[in-house]
């Protein structure tokens, strides 16, 4: 049978079925035509690879990253979670673990330096970046005039 992801150094977490009812958050970053760098934040359930896009912004930080959580438990998409898989950055603090313990969803924090924790995620974000983005340009222009306008009018 095979093991949940990120499970290999986990305890006790042999008894998850080989379809888990998880979820991982993640982030990717995405460069716009004017060179900003936006920061796409996502959940991936673990047993169905479903994806829920949880926000975009250009300074993510805990606080931003709690209320997604937020967001994402009113809207009742945690509600078949039972636990939750992500990594050690700063930005999921003791704020965004608790949105999760409040729903019952037990938190694990990822293994440090277990390149193949991430695998799904990263298959994905490379997905989407060779299907869409890769093809995808911004054409949302700011009014002011300058570069901007003449662009625009180029186009």
């Amino acid at each position: 049978m095979a093991r949940p992801l990120g499970a290999v150094d986990q305890p006790g977490l042999s008894s998850f079925e080989s379809k888990p009812k998880g979820s991982g958050p993640h982030f990717f970053t995405v460069e716009t035509a004017w060179l900003r760098t936006l920061y796409v934040f996502f959940f991936i359930e673990l047993g169905s690879r479903r994806v829920h896009l949880a926000g975009v912004t250009a300074h993510p930080n805990s606080i931003w990253v709690a209320q997604q959580a937020r967001d994402l438990a009113a809207d009742g998409r945690l509600d078949h979670v039972r636990f939750l898989v992500h990594d050690r950055d700063a930005k999921f603090s003791g704020p965004f673990d608790e949105v999760f313990r409040t729903e019952e969803v037990r938190v694990i924090h990822r293994p440090i330096r277990a390149p193949r924790a991430n695998a799904v995620a990263e298959r994905w974000v490379e997905t989407v970046r060779a299907e869409c983005l890769d093809r995808t340009l911004d054409l949302r222009l700011p009014t002011s005039g300058g570069r901007s306008a003449r662009v625009r009018e180029a186009l």
